[in-house]
């Protein structure tokens, strides 16, 4: 997904993040996304509970695995704070201020 950069952002690279931020929460707030997750996080756990102590590349593995589960939700996420701050910065655009036109 583009970055907006300040000061040279086209219409195209927001209206692309705030599809994103869009769809992102659609998928945060799905049963099912929650559900698979809810699993394989679980599957994981359990996975890394049956390994031996001394299994120690095992165990990494696991862990990574996790982290990569839980790096793909924090990315998503972030795609919906992106979104959610261009749609705040508009409305504050947007926003009438009587004190701009009294002189």
């Amino acid at each position: 997904m583009p970055q907006v950069k300040e000061g040279r952002s086209s219409a195209t690279d927001i209206n692309q993040i705030l599809e994103a931020g869009m769809q992102a929460q659609t998928l945060l707030q799905s049963q099912v996304f929650g559900a698979a997750y809810r699993e394989t996080l679980n599957h994981y756990f359990n996975e890394w509970l049956s390994t031996q102590v001394d299994h120690s590349k095992k165990r990494e593995e696991i862990y990574f695995r996790l982290r990569g589960l839980q790096d793909a939700a924090q990315t998503l996420a972030g795609f919906v704070a992106q979104a959610e701050t261009i749609m705040q910065q508009q409305s504050n655009e947007n926003e009438f201020r009587p004190q701009e036109y009294q002189q």
